[in-house]
């Protein structure tokens, strides 16, 4: 919709993106120790003791670990870590750039869905597997409910949603996919160059 005022912006190149490829040494060199040490503090974390709260619990088994049981917030970064790593590094094998972003993928469904001779690809599954495991997580805990809202609230989240929509479409992609995905591919593939 806002092809005619964006195509001029986004053909406007300010800096050439070559910072990672013109380092005078591998990026590996400085990321290892890096992560090294990150897994160090948390090791140190986590083997603190806590006093914890626990409440009574709801389910049993599996449906407890899944949907009950409190995740120790490093182990959760940790497994959304390894998660994203394996989504660059499988979207690399399949000739792809992107692991995890949100507008590209949305705006392929649409143009999917209008005829635009869009194939289906890793981004626009993992719409599809965010929206279906929200929606499986908030059956299983009974926390799904349809609910209104005010006019004030919804004019708020409508109009922040609308000026979201074009400060993505005119920078190509929203932060996550320019900083978290593109960033860390471009890296990546230096590295492995």
């Amino acid at each position: 919709m806002l092809a005619n005022l964006t195509s001029p912006l986004q053909n406007i190149s300010i800096k050439s993106d070559s910072f990672v490829a013109n380092l005078p040494f591998q990026p590996l060199l400085l990321i290892v120790p890096i992560l090294v040490i990150i897994l160090g503090i948390s090791i140190s974390y986590l083997t603190h003791k806590y006093k914890n709260v626990s409440l009574p619990s709801q389910f049993n088994g599996i449906r407890y670990w899944l949907f009950e049981n409190e995740m120790p917030t490093l182990i959760a970064a940790l497994l959304i870590g390894i998660t994203a790593g394996f989504a660059f590094l499988f979207n690399f094998w399949s000739h792809s750039f992107g692991g995890f972003a949100i507008t590209g993928p949305v705006s392929s469904w649409l143009s999917l869905i209008i005829g635009g001779g869009v194939q289906p690809n890793w981004g626009m599954y993992f719409i599809i597997g965010i929206i279906l495991g929200s929606f499986i997580c908030a059956l299983d805990k009974n926390e799904f409910r349809f609910q209104g809202s005010d006019g004030k609230t919804l004019l708020k989240a409508f109009v922040g949603g609308t000026l979201m929509g074009i400060r993505a479409s005119l920078a190509k992609r929203c932060l996550v996919s320019n900083r978290l995905v593109y960033t860390a591919c471009y890296q990546f593939k230096v590295g492995l160059d």
